[in-house]
């Protein structure tokens, strides 16, 4: 449930309101890679589908997938010129780089474990918890975007969204099914249809070259009506 409403939430919420306060403008790179990592996200989430859960074969082809996905964006990048940095400030910035992922993993034990326990507690099933939580996970990938665009680097705003959702069900998802194989439920299904629907309008409206606000708004409303139809499927016992 996290790793698919963190992607829900990366598609329409982060890009619906980094959109509404500045506004997307594409170029051909950006759409070029942007409709490869699309691709990818419908690829997977189609066959997530078509099989009713995750499948160690799938974990597999997933993170082949995503290493040759990885491969390619590689290829393409653009490589500044040269700047020195001084060792001291190499060696702090590791210590900092390290601390951080040591929070990070912590912070997401407690965050687990939180969550199964009051899924367990209040009676709900722990993917609906997944679904929120995604909207508190989704809050590094919103200052990102929304710093990106304030300084009108576009190739990074989109990127960091799009890329976001291919590491989620490319690379965690493949791990999880390789570690751990899942059926899916009613509920698992919906959302990973309601996945694929938000990645194509999203990509149809970035034909259009330009994300502003009444995209904006579009994909907020998606959004919320999201979350109106899973906490009805909720209501209805499923």
């Amino acid at each position: 449930g996290n790793l698919f409403g963190s992607s829900i939430a990366d598609v329409l919420l982060v890009a619906g309101i980094s959109a509404f306060i500045f506004t997307f403008r594409f170029s051909k790179k950006d759409l070029e890679l942007s409709s490869i990592g699309i691709t990818i996200v419908a690829l997977l989430v189609s066959l997530i589908f078509i099989s009713q859960g995750i499948t160690q074969n799938f974990g597999v082809f997933s993170i082949l997938l995503f290493i040759h996905f990885s491969y390619f964006i590689m290829k393409k990048r653009v490589v500044p010129e040269k700047t020195k940095v001084k060792k001291d400030h190499i060696i702090i910035y590791s210590i900092l780089l390290f601390s951080f992922l040591v929070l990070v993993v912590f912070s997401a034990h407690v965050i687990t474990s939180s969550a199964l326990k009051i899924a367990t507690d209040v009676g709900i099933t722990t993917t609906y918890i997944g679904v929120l939580l995604a909207i508190g996970t989704t809050l590094p990938e919103m200052s990102v975007s929304l710093a990106a665009l304030k300084k009108k680097n576009t190739t990074l705003a989109i990127g960091n969204i799009i890329g976001s959702v291919v590491v989620n069900l490319g690379l965690i998802l493949g791990l999880v099914a390789i570690i751990h194989p899942v059926r899916f439920t009613f509920i698992d299904s919906f959302i990973a249809i309601s996945l694929l629907v938000s990645n194509l309008v999203l990509y149809i409206f970035m034909t259009k070259k330009k994300l502003g606000r009444m995209e904006g708004s579009t994909l907020i409303f998606i959004y919320i009506l999201f979350l109106f139809l899973l906490t009805a499927a909720r209501s209805f016992g499923f």
